[in-house]
């Protein structure tokens, strides 16, 4: 029989959930009111890479290539920096707690610094940097770096999380066996930790998707295809900050369109890498 006390201590997590679920609904629900009359609005992936809100084109083809690529380059840039940076704090720093703890601390504060921080960062070190080698210095590869060292502490935090889940035994044995970090690292600990090293990178990949400021200030806000690094491009976030302010009708309803495909994106990255993890675990 379900005693009153159990419920007390399970309502906090129902009404969390309850709260949750509400919001995304209402979310929804916001988004598809604010598509006015969506079977009358022009196809949004037409691959013709056209934009010209005045002339009612509102191809989102660029901007969803581009807002993929950033994010997945910038986690292909930011994943072996944060692998490493975890081990070294578990295995090798705490040898020095002081300095552990130090270091430990700088990143987590690092995690938390405001996006308009790391774009002026890139807009005044990375953007000249490659404007040396090629101009103009905006585009894919200098979001890519800026995006990667704003998820990289990020992803350091959840990697460090990961691997201290593992069972001590396997340092343990490790050591009596006299294996290298590197092997230890790379053979034994990543291959165990790998499911939760895949969440945690969908977690940053979904955090990466939905970043705004930062990506605007070095981007170039030029809607083209991402057809190489160095080329001004414009993401699905940057075109919803740039032109809401003023967009009217049919433009309002494609930024919002933009918007919703973004969130449906996010939420599919969430649920396959969980169904993923939950049939690598049945298997």
């Amino acid at each position: 029989m379900f005693r009153l006390s159990e419920w007390f201590k399970l309502s906090p997590l129902f009404l969390a959930a309850a709260i949750t679920v509400s919001v995304l609904t209402l979310i929804f629900i916001m988004i598809l009111s604010e598509i006015q009359d969506l079977a009358s609005l022009p196809a949004f992936i037409t691959f013709n890479g056209l934009w010209f809100p005045t002339e009612g084109l509102f191809d989102l083809t660029p901007m969803l290539l581009s807002t993929l690529l950033i994010a997945v380059c910038a986690l292909v840039f930011s994943i072996p920096i944060s692998i490493v940076q975890a081990y070294w704090l578990i295995f090798i720093a705490k040898k020095n707690g002081v300095w552990s703890i130090l270091v430990k601390r700088f990143i987590e504060v690092f995690s938390g610094f405001p996006s308009v921080v790391f774009g002026l960062w890139g807009l005044t070190e990375i953007v000249p940097l490659i404007a040396k080698w090629t101009s103009p210095g905006f585009g894919l590869l200098a979001s890519a770096v800026v995006l990667a060292a704003m998820i990289s502490p990020y992803l350091t935090l959840l990697f460090e999380a990961n691997f201290l889940s593992a069972p001590t035994q396997l340092k343990l044995v490790s050591n009596s066996l006299g294996i290298t970090h590197q092997k230890f690292l790379f053979q034994i600990l990543i291959p165990y930790s790998i499911k939760r090293l895949v969440q945690s990178s969908a977690l940053a990949l979904g955090r990466g998707i939905g970043e705004t400021m930062a990506i605007v200030m070095v981007a170039g806000n030029v809607v083209n295809f991402p057809t190489d690094f160095i080329k001004p491009i414009r993401t699905i976030t940057g075109a919803i900050a740039l032109e809401m302010g003023y967009a009217v009708d049919g433009h309002r309803s494609a930024l919002f369109m933009a918007g919703f495909i973004l969130l449906v994106l996010s939420l599919l990255i969430a649920f396959l890498t969980q169904d993923k993890m939950e049939q690598h675990d049945a298997n």
